[in-house]
Order: C-alpha cells, then sequence, then structure tokens
C-alpha cells in the first residue's frame, strides 16, 4: 500500500465539540470523511469548567462509527488524536470514571496556591516542570481536590488525562504523550519522569 492509499482517522478533542476525521496518506482531508459533534462544559459552579467523561467518551465513539462507512474508512492504518490541554479524571481500580473531567479552564483550585508556594520554591518547579504554579495545572487540582473531598480522593486508584482515559478505556492500559503530560505541571523535564517532590507532598 503506498501512501496516498494510506488512511489515517483523526480525532480532534476540544472543549466545545469533537471532531473525527480521515486523512490520506499525505495529510490532505479526504472529501466528505469528518463527523462533529457539540458538546458544552460544565460551568454551573463559580470557577468550575468540567466534563461528563463517560458522555464525552460516547460522543467520540459515535463520530468514528458514523465515520466507519465512509468508502475510505476500510484503509485506515493509523489514528491521532489532539484534545483540550490538560485535564484530569480520577479512575476506579477497574478503569471507571468516579471524578469528572477537570479541564485546564476550571480555576477552583486558585485558593490553594499560597499554601503551594510556601511549600515550595516555585523558581525550583518552573525550572524542573516548565510550568508555574496555576490552578490550570496538576498540583494545584490535586492538593485542592484531597482537601475538598478526602473520601473520593482515597477511591481514586489512578488520575490521568482525559486522553489517556480513552486509551485505557479502548485499549486496556492508560498511556499520556509527552505533549500532554508537559502541560500538567508534574512532569519532570528533564527526566521525562513525574516530578517526585510534587507527588510526594501531602
Amino acid at each position: 500500500m503506498d501512501e496516498q492509499q494510506r488512511t489515517l482517522l483523526v480525532l480532534d478533542i476540544g472543549s466545545s465539540s469533537v471532531r473525527a476525521a480521515l486523512y490520506d496518506g499525505r495529510a490532505q482531508p479526504i472529501f466528505g470523511a469528518s463527523i462533529s459533534r457539540e458538546h458544552s462544559l460544565d460551568y454551573s459552579e463559580p470557577g468550575a469548567a468540567t466534563a461528563d467523561a463517560r458522555t464525552l467518551r460516547g460522543l467520540i465513539e459515535t463520530c468514528i462509527d458514523d465515520l466507519l462507512t465512509h468508502p475510505h474508512a476500510g484503509a485506515i492504518t493509523a489514528v491521532c488524536a489532539a484534545a483540550f490541554a490538560d485535564s484530569l479524571v480520577g479512575l476506579d481500580e477497574r478503569g471507571t470514571p468516579i471524578t469528572p473531567v477537570y479541564t485546564y479552564a476550571d480555576t477552583r483550585s486558585a485558593g490553594v496556591l499560597g499554601d503551594l508556594q510556601g511549600r515550595f520554591d516555585a523558581e525550583a518547579v518552573h525550572q524542573r516542570t516548565g510550568c508555574v504554579l496555576h490552578p490550570a495545572h496538576r498540583p494545584a487540582k490535586l492538593t485542592w481536590l484531597r482537601q475538598i473531598n478526602p473520601a473520593l480522593f482515597k477511591q481514586v486508584a489512578e488520575w490521568v488525562d482525559f486522553p489517556a482515559y480513552l486509551y485505557r478505556a479502548w485499549l486496556g492500559e492508560a498511556h499520556s504523550s509527552f505533549s500532554l503530560s508537559a502541560w500538567s505541571g508534574l512532569l519532570d523535564r528533564h527526566h521525562l519522569t513525574w516530578d517526585k517532590p510534587l507527588l510526594d507532598a501531602r
């Protein structure tokens, strides 16, 4: 099969819609091969910006199912995806979401920044992770979530980004890309591992 005959399935997971599309081996869009579904984040609480993981997954799967009826779908050789910056969802031991998907736009963890800045050298954290201490990133979100609902926090077996949840649901294991991990504020960019001082913080 030459490059022109190859088909790529591309997923675009945004904060207001999800889309699935087919591209040829030269990364050109295939005519009539794009499906989208609108959705909205939950902004019902001040500072909140969350989504329901299973509902969002269902929309994506519907887009994929609809797209698989396209004549070029039989030649899919690769799948790639883009998703809304960083996100965080708690899974139980079976991989079932037991928290909402907290997006980068959720700012309710702003109240714990003073605590984090008092416990960590903010500049050292910035140098290790490439991220400042900020409500968009996971150190603040995880600290806040532990404080507001410690019982639920203890039930979470694994915290992952939303694409990693999809990866686990579809393929059995949760894997996160370096690009999304770099957004998290928890990736040690020098060693490409999770930052131990931040992970060990309680």
